[in-house]
């Protein structure tokens, strides 16, 4: 089953989701449960002008495209927290999490965003957000953090484990790895100590990875603006960058919206969309949402691989 939280009630993100399920087919809609409030649902189903029917355990779109759903009671006027409270609770160990795009106002103080709440309600502080584009994987060590932080928060044990949970998973839900590579920190990965010492740390993880993983090649650490010169067409890559602007920024100007965001070490796959609420475009019927429906694919195929229903 993929359990899909709401997100912001105001923003794209049930637009997204729900024009993605015009692409699906009733199997595929059959395994999709949307975890929504009941009122911002309507809300939005109106505001977008979808001719449709809310039932008890279900929402029929026009053109009969039935969507299992869960109603959720909003707490605190939160509904896209309350959602995915509701997706936790109800998801399994061998089910997917897709979470649509909310602001970062609606989780606790101190909790940045879905990667940070996961983190704190599981009790794992090394998951990490990775990216994915239909075939490599890009990692990031640090996310959410001030870049004056980045130096003190890359150590040598957050990349070798982060990095040791997206091999794992990436092997559980998708295929092996063959190559990883790795950035520095520091432009030109320091240039042997000229331009700071920082990245002996990643050096030394990639060491203890390379002792592990035998057969995976690895690379790093190397100049993060020249990563990608190193990946080889015909390898499942990993590239695993050391803070956020430095991965995604070449990650979604080639990309644009299509790419999934992913955290592994769960006991569960989670997914997002590869973008935000986009507060100005709701109810408008302007929005891209064919990442949103490049997402629900990959849950798709991932949950075939798990199940060994081809």
């Amino acid at each position: 089953m993929i359990h899909v939280s709401q997100g912001h009630e105001k923003s794209i993100s049930l637009e997204v989701f729900l024009r993605s399920c015009f692409l699906l087919n009733s199997s595929q809609l059959s395994q999709i449960l949307l975890h929504a409030d009941a009122k911002s649902l309507e809300q939005n189903l109106k505001d977008l002008r979808f001719t449709y029917t809310l039932k008890d355990r279900e929402l029929v779109l026009q053109g009969g495209i039935h969507i299992p759903w869960k109603s959720t009671q909003a707490k605190d006027s939160n509904p896209s927290l309350s959602s995915l409270e509701s997706a936790l609770k109800d998801i399994r160990h061998e089910d997917a999490l897709v979470t649509l795009p909310t602001s970062k106002d609606q989780f606790p103080s101190s909790l940045a965003g879905h990667t940070e709440y996961l983190r704190k309600t599981y009790s794992k502080s090394d998951l990490a957000m990775t990216f994915f584009d239909g075939r490599h994987f890009t990692l990031l060590i640090t996310d959410h953090v001030p870049l004056i932080k980045v130096p003190d928060a890359v150590t040598s044990e957050s990349v070798f484990q982060k990095t040791t949970y997206a091999i794992k998973g990436i092997e559980k839900y998708f295929w092996p790895i063959e190559k990883m590579i790795f950035s520095g920190i520091n432009p030109h990965a320091g240039e042997a100590g000229q331009l700071g010492t920082e990245d002996a740390k990643v050096t030394e993880a990639v060491l203890r990875l390379q002792d592990i993983y035998k057969g995976i090649g690895s690379i790093g650490p190397l100049s993060g603006d020249t990563l990608h010169n190193h990946a080889e067409v015909d390898k499942n890559c990993l590239f695993v960058y050391m803070h956020h602007d430095q991965a995604l920024a070449p990650f979604k100007q080639k990309n644009l919206f299509w790419g999934s965001n992913i955290t592994f070490g769960l006991p569960f796959l989670r997914l997002s969309v590869d973008h935000g609420t986009a507060f100005d475009l709701y109810a408008k019927k302007k929005s891209q949402f064919l990442g949103c429906y490049d997402v629900l694919l990959t849950a798709l195929r991932t949950q075939r691989k798990i199940h060994g229903n081809h």
